[in-house]
């Protein structure tokens, strides 16, 4: 039976179970009964919830959801070896710093995809930075500097600058002398009413000055991921674990306040924190990326799925879509890669 075969059955199902006043049908005591021990699982946080509630196979994939307690990174060193950078929250991980919470586990969600990306930015640098900084690295990038000879980085230095005025001498005497009108009639006109020197020297050369263009790497860009599941519960069991399940997310992703730890609401405390995973059977997946730890950012239920209100008997929706919004928290850097199977990160 597909997908959308079973939701059409549920909602008639649904329907079926109630009467025409709009009451519900008594359940049996066997169906409650079912329905309070699966209550009472679900409320037991050593065991994990699931959805569907069935038994996993080696064969199966699924997603693997640990919550955990946050725990502030802080302004300890990264180590020993790596002194000049603050530790993050992945490092804490390590340490073995945070409580497991609660574990979650759902399908594969739809659309399995990852997306990294780079900042890179634009860097200019015109004539005179240009030769500042030429100058510069003559002066501390030279043999002379490299040998701790003074005299020798400055007329490293000095040889640099002949360059560039040699350079300047070589240009056509008729460019120049409309370089240097252009330049000055633009510092007179810049200085009356503002205007731009690069319009008045273009005007008189048909030249514009050279920015020195280059693309430098500029920060890292963090990742987010959506994910999404269609949830038809197919019996009393699966509809109290599923009504856990968004009742933990819901949970987890708000702040804690009016505890020791917030001093009793003068502050917030930070939600948790979770880590995630595609498995196959007991292991990693073999193939599918992995995820930095993250915070769960934004997080919808649709309780009418296929457009159309329809409920069990016990007020569950028949068909429902949960969507939830990650964003990681560290960024991902290229010694990541080490030791990591599939696809990495």
């Amino acid at each position: 039976m597909s997908k959308e075969e079973r939701i059409a059955a549920n909602i008639a199902r649904a329907r079926a179970g109630r009467s025409n006043n709009g009451t519900t049908t008594p359940a049996s005591d066997t169906t409650a009964k079912a329905s309070e021990t699966s209550n009472e699982e679900a409320k037991d946080e050593n065991k994990p919830l699931r959805y569907p509630y069935s038994k996993l196979y080696e064969s199966d994939d699924y997603l693997k959801i640990e919550v955990y307690d946050f725990v502030p990174p802080g302004f300890e060193l990264a180590g020993p070896e790596r002194n000049l950078r603050l530790r993050t929250t992945d490092e804490t991980f390590e340490k073995g710093l945070h409580k497991l919470l609660r574990t979650i586990i759902l399908p594969i969600p739809e659309g399995v995809a990852d997306s990294n990306a780079a900042s890179w930015e634009a860097g200019g640098l015109g004539p005179g930075g240009a030769a500042i900084a030429a100058v510069a690295g003559s002066l501390v990038g030279g043999e002379g500097a490299k040998s701790g000879n003074i005299g020798q980085s400055l007329k490293e230095a000095g040889g640099t600058i002949m360059n560039m005025v040699n350079g300047a001498i070589k240009t056509d005497s008729a460019t120049l002398r409309n370089a240097v009108t252009g330049t000055a009639a633009g510092l007179a006109a810049n200085a009356l009413v503002g205007a731009n020197v690069n319009v008045f020297f273009g005007r008189s050369t048909g030249l514009a000055l050279n920015p020195n263009q280059q693309l430098l790497f500029n920060s890292t860009v963090g990742r987010q991921f959506t994910f999404g599941w269609d949830i038809v519960p197919r019996g009393k069991k699966e509809a109290e674990m599923i009504k856990e399940i968004i009742r933990e997310f819901k949970i987890r992703m708000a702040p804690t306040r009016d505890t020791d730890k917030s001093f009793n609401g003068l502050f917030l405390k930070s939600p948790s924190v979770f880590r995630l995973q595609y498995m196959s059977g007991s292991q990693p997946h073999p193939f599918l990326n992995k995820f930095k730890t993250m915070a769960l950012t934004g997080m919808s239920v649709n309780y009418t799925g296929s457009n159309t209100y329809a409920t069990y008997d016990d007020g569950t929706p028949v068909h429902m879509k949960l969507s939830l919004g990650f964003a990681e928290l560290t960024a991902i850097y290229s010694g990541d890669y080490k030791g990591t199977g599939g696809v990495g990160y």
